[in-house]
C-alpha cells in the first residue's frame, strides 16, 4: 500500500486569494504551487463575505464543524449543511450570505488537469459486526481522506481531527470517525 499521513499540525497555512482569511493546505499538486492542478485544504469561515475567485477551478466545499453556511452562487441561494458536499465553479460569483462560524474542507481541481469526487464517510468502531469503512482510490488517481470528527485508524496509523491520509490504493478505515473523502483523478 502506498500512503502518506498528513498531520494537522504540519499543514502549511497560506492567505486566501482575497486576503480575508487563511487556509491550511492539506495537500496539493504541484506541492506549494499557487497554480495547482488540485488541492485539498481546510479553512474557517467566520463571517459573511465574498469567496476568492478561482478561474478554471471546480470546487467542492464540505462544512465539517459548525455552520451551516448560506451561500449565494451566481445569484442562487444554497444552504451548506454539515457533511453535505456543495460543488460549484471556482469562478462563479460566490458569497457567504450568512454564517455561523464553520470549519470547512475545500477540494479544488483545475478543469483539464484533474477531476475530484467528494463525499463524507462514516467509519464504525473496531469490533462488533460492522466491517471497516472502505475508501476507494480511483484507478490512476489518489484518495485523500480528512478526519473531521472522531478518531480513525488506517493500518497502524491513528488519525485525529484534521489529520489526513493520501493513498494510491484503497484503504480500510476503522473509527469511530467521520471523514471527508476526495477521489482525485489527474488528467495530465
Amino acid at each position: 500500500m502506498t500512503l502518506q499521513i498528513l498531520r494537522a499540525d504540519e499543514h502549511p497555512v497560506v492567505p486566501w486569494a482575497n486576503g480575508r482569511g487563511v487556509t491550511e493546505v492539506v495537500v496539493s499538486w504541484p506541492p506549494g504551487d499557487d497554480d495547482f492542478d488540485w488541492r485539498v485544504s481546510i479553512a474557517t469561515v467566520e463571517e459573511p463575505g465574498a469567496f476568492s475567485s478561482y478561474a478554471g477551478i471546480d470546487r467542492t466545499l464540505v462544512v465539517a464543524a459548525g455552520g451551516p453556511l448560506v451561500l449565494g452562487i451566481d445569484g442562487t441561494v444554497v444552504a451548506a449543511e454539515r457533511f453535505d458536499p456543495v460543488a460549484f465553479a471556482g469562478d462563479a460569483e460566490t458569497v457567504c450570505l450568512a454564517a455561523s462560524r464553520a470549519r470547512v474542507v475545500n477540494v479544488m481541481a483545475r478543469r483539464g488537469a484533474a477531476a475530484a469526487e467528494v463525499a463524507t464517510l462514516e467509519a464504525k468502531a473496531d469490533g462488533g459486526t460492522q466491517p471497516p469503512a472502505r475508501v476507494r482510490a480511483p484507478e490512476a488517481g489518489f484518495a485523500c481522506a480528512v478526519v473531521v470528527r472522531g478518531t480513525a485508524t488506517v493500518g497502524d496509523h491513528v488519525l485525529t481531527a484534521y489529520d489526513a491520509v493520501l493513498s494510491l490504493d484503497d484503504l480500510e478505515v476503522h473509527g469511530p470517525a467521520t471523514l471527508v473523502v476526495a477521489r482525485i483523478t489527474p488528467s495530465r
